[in-house]
Formats: C-alpha cells, sequence, structure tokens
C-alpha cells in the first residue's frame, strides 16, 4: 500500500502567519517535475482586502523580481468556512487575468482556496512560480502549502524549491 507522501509532493512556500502590514512573496518553485500541482491557500483573518498575482519565469531568480511575468490563472473557493458544514466543499473553477485576484475579507476569511496547474502548460519558458499577496489587508493570516504529482514519484521526494 503506498503512502500519500509517496505519491505526493508536499512543499510549503509561506509559512502561517499574519502578513497584513507587510504583505508576503511564496518561495519560487520549479514545476518541470510535477504533472500537476496544486497551491493550497489557508486563510485565516482578513479585514480589508489584498491582491494575489502569480508569476512564472524561466529561473528562479526572474520568478522572483515578478515584473512582466504575471500569469493567468484559476482557483476554487471552499464553500464554507474552516470547521463548518462544507468547509471541504469546492466550487466551480474560477478563472483569473494575469492582474491578479482580490482576495476580499468578506469572501475569503477563513476559508480554504485552491489554486490549480495542470504541469503541461508550464514550459521551460515558465517553469518556476512564485505568487505574491499585497500587504493591503491588515490582519492578513495565511498559510499556503503546494501539492504536487510527481512525474516520477518514487520513496523519496527530489527538492523543487
Amino acid at each position: 500500500m503506498s503512502r500519500l507522501s509517496e505519491e505526493l509532493q508536499f512543499i510549503p512556500v509561506v509559512e502561517t502567519e499574519a502578513y497584513g502590514g507587510a504583505g508576503t512573496d511564496s518561495d519560487a518553485i520549479d514545476v518541470s517535475r510535477f504533472s500537476s500541482f496544486t497551491y493550497v491557500f489557508s486563510f485565516g483573518d482578513i479585514t480589508s482586502n489584498s491582491t494575489l498575482i502569480f508569476y512564472a519565469a524561466p529561473t528562479a531568480a526572474l520568478a522572483v523580481v515578478k515584473t512582466g511575468y504575471e500569469i493567468a490563472f484559476k482557483y476554487r473557493l471552499a464553500s464554507a468556512e474552516v470547521r463548518t458544514t462544507e468547509a471541504d466543499v469546492f466550487g466551480e473553477p474560477t478563472t483569473v487575468a494575469s492582474a491578479g485576484l482580490t482576495l476580499t475579507a468578506a469572501t475569503f476569511d477563513n476559508k480554504l482556496m485552491l489554486v490549480e496547474f495542470d504541469g503541461d502548460q508550464m514550459t521551460t519558458t515558465n517553469r518556476f512560480i512564485v505568487f505574491a499577496v499585497s500587504s493591503t489587508a491588515n490582519p492578513m493570516d495565511l498559510s499556503v502549502t503546494v501539492v504536487g504529482k510527481p512525474r516520477y514519484p518514487g520513496h523519496t521526494g527530489v527538492t523543487s524549491v
């Protein structure tokens, strides 16, 4: 019987913290090793709006610079807040333009959000991904983990950070 830790790779990209006044950028991830991957956003308290933008570039250094590498994405939002019925039920995918997603307190407060990518969409020109959350909302409690499905799974994973 295989274990999820052998079939999937779990990559923490933003540690649990209140990012309100400062905003945050994720680690750059080399997504070329995955057939698909999902960013799992766990939101806590949000009192006002922030913006989430994803960037993809050919190198980690360029992805971290961000300018000119914005990409569109799709997300699915949990139907209810954490610790309530249907907190694990997700709505239909919503498409977001490369300008980014406004994270409003009324919509995202205390919910899970999934941002999913197909590895085949990512080429050598955009194999490193990073995201940024603006510093507008205060507080903005957030934790993010990437769950990747390796193209070649094994007992131990190879780092993608």
